[in-house]
């Protein structure tokens, strides 16, 4: 339809002119509905099972057996948040940085108060992020490593040994 309607986009003659509005309408919407429906809607659901992907694993990271890993993220969360309220939330309610962040942070003064904010979350979050897992997590995941070979050890006495079997794995 977009390429049959568009040679009267290009056309000159009075009869043409009259259908100019509607021929516009129609090609220049067409063509953005097409570029909407084939390439921005699949990217979006791609996006939102990348996402709902991450969110899964969190919440079994959370809800895991091994007590250290979800404690370890909870402790994440709370200091996420924690340093959310000190940054934005500040921020939003007071319109301006704290002064000990404005001290910490001198860049952060020179920019107006929520991008100075933002910034400064989202840099913090990332430090936090990227450094727990290598700080605290690790002696959990660690445990949790040893709880799932002692399961496995368990499991082959129980089900192989005293039958005198090899185990498949």
């Amino acid at each position: 339809t977009v390429l049959g309607m568009s040679p009267l986009l290009y056309e000159g003659s009075q009869q043409a002119q009259f259908l100019m509005p509607t021929v516009i309408t129609l090609v220049y919407g067409l063509g953005f509905g097409m570029l909407l429906v084939l390439l921005v809607v699949p990217a979006l659901i791609a996006a939102q099972h990348d996402v709902s992907r991450h969110i899964t694993a969190m919440r079994r990271g959370v809800s895991a057996r091994a007590s250290g890993v979800a404690w370890g993220l909870r402790a994440l969360w709370v200091a996420i948040f924690a340093w959310g309220g000190a940054t934005l939330g500040y921020a939003i309610w007071f319109k301006q940085l704290p002064e000990q962040i404005t001290n910490a942070f001198p860049m952060a003064a020179n920019m107006s108060p929520m991008t100075g904010a933002l910034g400064l979350f989202i840099m913090g979050s990332a430090a936090m992020v990227l450094t727990l897992p290598t700080s605290s997590l690790h002696w959990a995941f660690r445990s949790a490593h040893c709880a799932d070979a002692a399961r496995l050890n368990r499991r082959y006495n129980r089900e192989y040994r005293w039958r005198g079997l090899t185990p498949k794995w």
